[in-house]
């Protein structure tokens, strides 16, 4: 009997599923614009939505990146076309609770269900 890692999940599907690895891509995005942002002495009032809009976008986003690992060591995965066998769980990521308000700073979309970067 084999045990998977959450790391070695995460490794194959940054190899595998191109949805992980652009949110992994717009994750790493969002936080250094988000550091820059958050050093900052006296940001405009502009400059402190857009820190409020990139912390939800960056937790939608890994929670959608987990939910894919959950599902990886639940479930497995198919290699060859990099689609997710089984259902998905019936709960519901903060990905589905953004707005669909176009691009943002980091180049995140949400459809109302996925974020897509």
């Amino acid at each position: 009997m084999s045990f998977v890692t959450e790391e070695f999940a995460r490794a194959a599907l940054v190899v595998h599923s191109d949805e992980f690895a652009r949110l992994k891509e717009a994750h790493s995005e969002m936080e250094t614009r988000l550091s820059m942002l958050e050093s900052l002495a006296y940001p405009r009032p502009h400059e402190d939505r857009e820190i409020k809009e990139i912390k939800f976008r960056k937790l939608a986003v890994k929670d959608r990146m987990q939910e894919m690992v959950n599902v990886y060591l639940t479930e497995g995965t198919d290699m060859q076309s990099g689609t997710q066998s089984g259902t998905q769980s019936g709960t519901q990521s903060r990905a589905a609770e953004a707005p669909a308000v176009g691009r943002s700073a980091a180049g995140l979309t949400t459809d109302g269900k996925h974020v897509r970067v």
